[in-house]
């Protein structure tokens, strides 16, 4: 939806539509949501918007709130089946923070690098700090954890045809500095 507009024939064909949303993603999720109950259209919703705010997000949507390693592929494959009536449900996993090592590596195969300026892998989750204006201990967990397969996923995205720059992406970056000094000099560097 960055680069196009979601038309109903994107929607229709689909045996269920997944969102993943921040704050500056409101009204397109809104709207989204909208269009799937209008289209009859399965839709389940993650991310830190509806994980933080999912009271004030109107619609019929199966809101996973937490993080997606807690068995968003399990409420997937069962709101393909066949009997799956659409209705409004909340399924609340943000008290479980599991190892990103089980993390799957990113489809980056489905995308069209042309419409990139920079690719993302994501290095940590969590934080140690409780700064009163971040919720990322709250959304992500107190621990810093660190990916031990970012160079796995670099590899991958090499492998697809990627070859501008990537951006690190993570919630403290010295949050578990013994950790992060270990994958910068025995992976990223050699890498």
């Amino acid at each position: 939806m960055n680069f196009c507009d979601l038309t109903d024939g994107d929607l229709l064909w689909a045996n269920v539509v997944l969102t993943s949303s921040m704050i500056i993603h409101w009204e397109s999720l809104k709207e989204v949501v909208a269009q799937c109950n209008g289209l009859n259209v399965p839709v389940l919703c993650g991310g830190p918007l509806p994980t933080q705010n999912l009271t004030e997000i109107e619609g019929d949507a199966v809101f996973f709130l937490g993080e997606a390693e807690n068995g968003f592929l399990d409420v997937v494959e069962r709101m393909v089946s066949d009997a799956y009536e659409i209705c409004r449900e909340v399924i609340d996993f943000r008290s479980e923070f599991l190892s990103l090592d089980i993390t799957p590596t990113p489809r980056w195969d489905l995308i069209n690098f042309g419409d990139y300026s920079s690719m993302v892998v994501q290095g940590t989750r969590g934080c140690p700090e409780k700064c009163t204006f971040c919720n990322i201990p709250k959304l992500y967990g107190k621990i810093t954890r660190v990916k031990d397969n970012i160079t796995v996923e670099m590899d991958v995205l090499y492998s697809a045809g990627w070859r501008g720059s990537i951006m690190w992406v993570d919630d403290n970056f010295i949050g578990n500095a013994d950790k992060i000094c270990q994958v910068l000099e025995e992976e990223i560097i050699p890498w």
